[in-house]
C-alpha cells in the first residue's frame, strides 16, 4: 500500500496540492491568487506525467542487467527467498523448483508405439 501511494498516488497529487498551499498562504497575506484558465486540467495533466515519470524511473531502475536471469520466489531453509535477478552462472535451480511439463508424464499414458493407426494409413 505505501508503494502505491509513493509511486502513483503522491506523484499525481503532487501538483494540485503544492497549488492547493500556495493558495492558502496568498490568502493569509491578504493577496487574491490570480487566475489561471483551465488550472484544474493543467493541474491534472501534469499530476499524470508526474507518475507516468515516476512510473517509467522505478520500473527501469528495477530491472536486471542485461543478460541477468531472473530467479523466481523459493524456499530454501524453511524461508521464502524473494525473486531477484542473478548472473547466470550464479543461477541455481531451488529445491523447490518443478519439473517442466513435458518432463511430467501422466498416469496411464498410452505408448506412442502402442497406439493403433486408423484404417488406411499410410506406412512411413
Amino acid at each position: 500500500m505505501l508503494r502505491f501511494l509513493i509511486l502513483y498516488l503522491l506523484p499525481f497529487a503532487a501538483p494540485s496540492l503544492i497549488y492547493a498551499a500556495w493558495v492558502i498562504w496568498r490568502r493569509r497575506r491578504g493577496l487574491a491568487p490570480p487566475e489561471f484558465p483551465g488550472r484544474w486540467a493543467g493541474l491534472l495533466a501534469v499530476g499524470a506525467l508526474l507518475t507516468l515519470l515516476t512510473a517509467f524511473l522505478h520500473d527501469d531502475a528495477s530491472r536486471g542487467a542485461p543478460g541477468e536471469v531472473y530467479q523466481a520466489p523459493h524456499m530454501a531453509g524453511g524461508k521464502i527467498v524473494p525473486g531477484r535477478s542473478v548472473p547466470p552462472e550464479s543461477a541455481a535451480k531451488p529445491e523447490s523448483a518443478v519439473k517442466p511439463a513435458d518432463a511430467v508424464k501422466p498416469v496411464g499414458a498410452a505408448k506412442p508405439e502402442s497406439v493403433a493407426k486408423p484404417a488406411g494409413a499410410a506406412k512411413p
